[in-house]
């Protein structure tokens, strides 16, 4: 996002109650943990951090920053605790030709559990001074920002590999995650290298949302590989396309929409961090 081009729409939500605070990522630990931790129960992709993944995300080795600020953090808060924080670095530079800085801001993880704690972090972190472009790596898909700026038109996204599944034990794998709508199919699966899982297996999602994946001997209704399967298996890969695009078979008119739309998810899946 290039200055000027970062200006939030008029409408976005605000909460004259929100605060913002920078401080050292390390005295904000438990801060950073409780909003990540309200968001893991949301979003598919994020996994539980115990105290050496925090380790991790908030290591900063003067020799890996390639000439960056040391890693900053800023929280946006209110009176009853932290609602959402960023954690950042900063590339100063300056355009001798121009005249002109052109520092950059690199945005390591940003986690908001509200629209309006985000608004906050992003309405500052766009406006710093000295700064020309700011960068913000490992994304969600559907980050919240693309519609809260005044012109998204603006943002320059790319679309890269984020997180890979791959369901090593089919019956319990779909017994246990959430279905968006209820369901009846029957699954015929191929598995090259987990020989349990393949086979036809009946999934049954109830009105109340309860799953259950068993072994049967009936017809299938759909006809795909244990990749197809596990692409899907977070929400965020629409079975439908990848029956546009060949890999999977329907047998059974109306069985793939109705399997596409049960396993499509809001919000879409993201995973913060690199592991």
């Amino acid at each position: 996002i290039r200055r000027g081009e970062g200006a939030l729409a008029r409408d976005v939500p605000t909460d004259p109650g929100l605060r913002l605070r920078i401080t050292e990522p390390e005295q904000a630990r438990a801060e950073l943990s409780k909003v990540y931790d309200t968001v893991l129960e949301t979003r598919p992709g994020f996994f539980a951090r115990n105290d050496s993944w925090w380790n991790r995300v908030l290591d900063d080795p003067e020799t890996d920053r390639k000439g960056r600020s040391p890693l900053r953090c800023l929280l946006a808060e209110d009176d009853a605790g932290p609602r959402g924080y960023v954690l950042y670095s900063g590339l100063g530079r300056w355009d001798d030709d121009l005249f002109l800085p052109d520092g950059q801001l690199d945005i390591a993880e940003l986690v908001t559990a509200d629209p309006a704690a985000g608004a906050a972090l992003w309405g500052d972190l766009l406006n710093r001074d000295l700064v020309s472009t700011v960068r913000a790596t490992i994304r969600p898909v559907d980050d919240p920002l693309l519609f809260q700026l005044a012109d998204p038109r603006r943002l320059r996204p790319t679309v890269t590999d984020g997180l890979w599944a791959r369901l090593t034990h089919l019956p319990v794998a779909l017994s246990l995650r959430r279905y968006a709508c209820p369901v009846d199919v029957v699954l015929d699966v191929r598995d090259d290298i987990f020989p349990q899982n393949e086979g036809r297996w009946r999934l049954t999602v109830d009105e109340s949302g309860e799953a259950v994946c068993d072994p049967v001997d009936k017809a299938a209704d759909l006809s795909l590989g244990i990749t197809e399967l596990s692409a899907a298996y977070l929400g965020g890969t629409r079975l439908g396309t990848l029956a546009a695009a060949g890999r999977v078979t329907p047998p059974r008119a109306g069985a793939l929409a109705r399997l596409s739309a049960a396993m499509s998810w809001d919000p879409a899946p993201w995973c913060p961090v690199i592991f």
